[in-house]
């Protein structure tokens, strides 16, 4: 980045800051021009995969649509009284072409120039080029004092590697370093024939994808060697708190040095993307009030006033709704 570009964004990055109490949207899509080319290219060259993305409404996108622009969202921001919405790719990432660590410097500026079109309000989670250790290092180490980069994000199930590679363990103690959240987003990878009809590669599998991700590094001791690391979990955590005592019951620790229960509640943290009040609760009761935080997953799942309508709508207390709504995070992207 030039200097003056950063100066101007630490000055509107401070001025955000001053809000008491923000509304953060944690989980919210956006292409920029770098990312978009190597969808189409790809698009092009693998009708396997130009299936797969339009299951997952990935194409087609307007040019002048809210994940190509940041024009819509600002005005939805408005309308549903969002102060801060933290930007990422969907998926697949930059794992479109796995490691590739110019794709990933190139979508990394892209998402930081459209975050500066309104500095007081929008973030961004970077990307990183893996499963290439050491150019994910430096790419991090370039971008983790631009202070709109305030989350790192990544896709779980790659096919050849997963998050649990023990290679990938130096990337995540500089993730931590820099005092980052990790975003564990959803894969966009083939699937087996049963997922191709009634939608059930985007509803069913993307929830699969991301708690099979977080759960191999748990029971990989992920966690155990980065003790600082926090990750968000889009979608209420998947199917993590629905089947925990399962999971506990039949898995036990594995390579894990405490119980399951432990990392859950410590060192997750759910976005509310779900509009289904009995796994609200659920997710609720099993990790606490505190380890929830506003999630849209704009625009897949619709308006942002219909997340905001979502978690106010659960009739919590003034202080919590005030926590999931943003308090929870804002010591990252507030």
């Amino acid at each position: 980045m030039r200097a003056a570009d950063q100066d101007t964004s630490r000055a509107k990055y401070a001025k955000a800051s001053a809000i008491a109490s923000p509304v953060i949207d944690v989980h919210s899509h956006f292409i920029p021009d770098a990312y978009w080319s190597a969808i189409e290219r790809r698009v092009d060259a693998e009708p396997d995969f130009a299936e797969l993305a339009r299951r997952n409404n990935l194409v087609p996108q307007l040019d002048d649509g809210p994940m190509r622009t940041v024009r819509m969202r600002l005005s939805e921001m408005d309308s549903a009284g969002v102060d801060i919405s933290v930007i990422s790719l969907p998926p697949p990432g930059v794992a479109i072409r796995a490691g590739d660590a110019r794709l990933a410097r190139d979508v990394n500026d892209g998402l930081v120039e459209a975050a500066m079109s309104d500095a007081d309000r929008l973030r961004v989670m970077c990307v990183l080029p893996l499963p290439d250790a050491d150019s994910s290092i430096a790419e991090l180490r370039r971008l983790r004092d631009h202070p709109l980069v305030r989350g790192v994000a990544v896709t779980t199930n790659v096919q050849g590697w997963s998050l649990d590679a023990l290679d990938l363990q130096p990337v995540y103690e500089e993730i931590a370093q820099a005092d980052l959240p990790l975003f564990v987003h959803p894969a966009l990878e083939p699937l087996p024939a049963v997922f191709d009809d009634f939608a059930l590669t985007a509803s069913v599998a993307a929830v699969m994808s991301s708690s099979l991700g977080v759960l191999r590094m748990i029971y990989a001791g992920t966690f155990d060697r980065s003790p600082g690391l926090t990750v968000i979990m889009p979608h209420l955590g998947g199917v993590i708190p629905y089947l925990l005592q399962r999971l506990m019951d039949l898995g036990g620790q594995q390579g894990a040095r405490y119980p399951l229960r432990h990392y859950v509640e410590r060192r997750l943290i759910f976005d509310t993307c779900s509009y289904h009040p009995p796994a609200f609760r659920c997710a609720a009761d099993t990790v606490g009030i505190g380890r929830l935080a506003l999630g849209t997953d704009y625009p897949f799942r619709g308006s942002l006033g219909r997340a905001v309508d979502d978690v106010r709508s659960q009739h919590l207390r003034e202080d919590d709704e005030a926590a999931v709504l943003g308090r929870t995070v804002a010591h990252w992207f507030a």
